[in-house]
């Protein structure tokens, strides 16, 4: 399946790691820093290495936002890797003509700040 999101995934890759320098802390999976998760995030979607909402492309289009076509809808998004969730939610509204307040949470700024970067371009 095509990557809709592969020209902002190669364009996002070297954001993130310098993003994951400056901001990735101590969490509760590792004492020292989450920077090894999500410095590499992106090179390894590049890669088709890890998980990502991409691998489902056809089930978040299709089912995000559909039951509220035309309506207004607010979504959270809980523990996010990078943009991507983000950016299907974004994409199923336009395609449901759904307005969607988001909610974006995440232990790291790092995600956030991401998404905040997809949100800008």
């Amino acid at each position: 399946m095509k990557n809709c999101l592969f020209p902002y995934l190669i364009q996002s890759a070297d954001i993130n790691y310098k993003t994951a320098l400056n901001h990735c802390t101590n969490n509760h999976i590792d004492s020292g820093s989450c920077l090894w998760y999500h410095g590499i995030w992106q090179y390894l979607r590049l890669f088709n290495l890890v998980s990502s909402p991409s691998w489902h492309h056809r089930f978040y289009l299709k089912n995000l936002c559909k039951h509220k076509k035309n309506q207004s809808a607010n979504v959270l998004i809980s523990g996010m890797a990078d943009y991507s969730m983000y950016a299907y939610v974004l994409m199923s509204a336009r395609k449901y003509s759904c307005k969607c307040n988001i909610t974006a949470i995440d232990l790291c700024k790092t995600p956030l700040i991401n998404a905040q970067w997809y949100a800008d371009n």
